[in-house]
């Protein structure tokens, strides 16, 4: 098991990452200039995640969803209205974790 607040480098099969909802995060789709779309997350089961955001995303668009110190690559699945917000629903392939810790030793702190 690697370090970071997940414990895992991908969404392998049997792998369990973990992640704290009602926490902001920043989508930007990866087929576009970027362009942060700040959202919370809501839900994380297995390789799924669910943010709420401001604005409807297209489906079927790669997209890099980003917290504190971690990063989620996947796909758009679904959008749907919720209380005048979107909930984005994303499957995601890959996460990234430990990324302060790589700032860190970038910078030579």
């Amino acid at each position: 098991m690697n370090g970071g607040p997940f414990g895992v480098d991908d969404f392998a099969e049997g792998s369990r990452p973990s992640f704290v909802t009602g926490t902001t995060v920043n989508l930007e789709l990866l087929d576009s200039p970027p362009q942060p779309i700040p959202g919370t997350l809501i839900l994380q089961s297995g390789r799924w995640l669910r943010v709420r955001t401001e604005q409807a995303l297209r489906t079927g668009v790669p997209v890099k969803v980003e917290g504190a110190g971690w990063c989620v690559l996947g796909e758009i699945a679904y959008c749907e209205p919720s209380d005048e917000k979107w909930i984005v629903s994303i499957e995601g392939s890959q996460v990234l974790c430990g990324l302060e810790r790589m700032s860190w030793f970038q910078h030579g702190k």
